[in-house]
């Protein structure tokens, strides 16, 4: 009894590795070649705009490729389009500064809408619709900071207009002609790591320290909100950090929003594949908009 027990299961084991061999041999064996029909190549624009009251007319200018004919991302540039921008005081017509780069001295207003119309010879016209919003409302409600200190504190309040908004919060410090992030912690439950995260109110984590913070108004809908943040920083007259808070359209933030998903989703067997956001009309792209509120961190003489 004890030999057949122990040999039992050597040559199960054998019967199944002699099954398996033979099943990949019909699989090899029966292979099929199977014609896929591709969709027939169209020739489309990609325009994105991003639009501040703080920056001139910018709008970077791509075209699609085919899988047949794979290129790199710089030969992708359109260059020698027609491209325009329209709104209540008028029209503007953009330069191209460089190849697939347009550019107007002008300064988009905040509260406006603005239509994006581009043409280019060979490629369908394509058009979009991009919102301002006004910048945050945001006052300074306690600042715990001091000199030559490390640990330091800040506290501001935030007026949410009625309706739908999204944010954006971040500490910055400037070294020579450079911006530099300053890392915060909070604890406030509306401030997420990411855009794709911004609506989950039940998320599970102890994620309380962030390099940028965004955030919707789903928690405090047309109230105020004072929001607190720590920070680790040696402070001094000639390197103090910038509270930036950003309000974005929602074309704007779910561009964002939806390339973080894409990224993370990418590569991943189990996920569905993620479209990037666009609100463009007969190609691809973004065209949204945002405003900054700037607030200069100095302790008080």
């Amino acid at each position: 009894m004890k030999t057949q027990s122990a040999c039992t299961p050597r040559l199960g084991r054998r019967f199944a590795s002699l099954l398996i061999a033979a099943s990949i041999s019909l699989a090899i064996g029966c292979q099929t070649v199977v014609d896929v029909d591709l969709a027939e190549f169209e020739p489309r624009l990609a325009a994105f705009g991003f639009i501040s009251p703080d920056s001139i007319w910018n709008v970077l200018l791509y075209r699609n490729a085919s899988m047949q004919q794979p290129v790199k991302a710089p030969q992708l540039l359109v260059a020698g389009a027609q491209v325009a921008v329209s709104g209540k005081d008028g029209r503007v017509v953009l330069e191209e500064d460089s190849a697939g780069y347009y550019t107007h001295d002008g300064l988009p207003e905040v509260g406006q809408t603005y239509v994006l119309e581009v043409q280019a010879t060979g490629y369908p016209d394509i058009r979009a619709e991009g919102h301002v919003p006004p910048r945050p409302s945001v006052e300074v409600t306690l600042m715990d900071v001091e000199y030559g200190r490390r640990e330091n504190r800040i506290e501001f309040s935030l007026d949410d207009p009625a309706g739908e908004n999204f944010y954006r919060v971040g500490l910055f410090s400037l070294h020579g002609d450079e911006w530099s992030t300053i890392g915060f912690s909070t604890t406030d439950p509306a401030i997420k790591f990411s855009p794709d995260l911004v609506g989950v109110i039940n998320l599970d984590d102890d994620l309380t320290t962030f390099n940028v913070g965004w955030f919707g108004d789903e928690l405090f809908e047309g109230t105020s909100r004072t929001i607190a943040l720590d920070f680790r920083h040696y402070v001094n007259p000639f390197d103090f950090p910038v509270l930036v808070v950003t309000s974005m359209s929602k074309d704007y933030f779910e561009y964002h929003r939806t390339l973080e998903l894409q990224y993370w989703n990418s590569g991943d067997p189990f996920t569905s594949p993620v479209d990037v956001y666009s609100n463009v009309t007969g190609g691809s792209g973004v065209f949204g908009g945002y405003a900054n509120t700037v607030i200069e961190v100095r302790p008080e003489e």
